[in-house]
């Protein structure tokens, strides 16, 4: 599920602060990159909010149909829980003698 491109930039500030107390150089840089992606992510999410906003203006018929088909509906959640449930049964051993 997305979140807002807020709470991805709050996810950099805390990378950020994280690498400046990180004890290791290999941290520090770890820390950093994530930083980069969180913000980066925030400016895609803005970007695609932008377009999204665009197009409401332009085609609200086509905008409310991306949407839909940016959401999951009922039936995919369902095929994903059954998929998850199937591979946690695999995972389990068998109970053959």
């Amino acid at each position: 599920m997305l979140g807002s491109s807020r709470e991805y930039r709050r996810n950099a500030l805390e990378c950020i602060l994280l690498s400046r107390k990180a004890k290791t150089p290999a941290a520090r840089k770890t820390f950093q990159e994530l930083a980069g992606a969180w913000s980066k992510l925030a400016t895609e999410l803005e970007a695609g909010e932008k377009v999204l906003a665009e197009l409401h203006q332009t085609n609200p018929q086509a905008a409310a149909e991306s949407e839909r088909l940016a959401r999951p509906d009922r039936l995919v959640r369902a095929q994903l829980r059954a998929m998850k449930r199937k591979k946690a049964a695999l995972k389990r051993p068998s109970r053959s003698a």
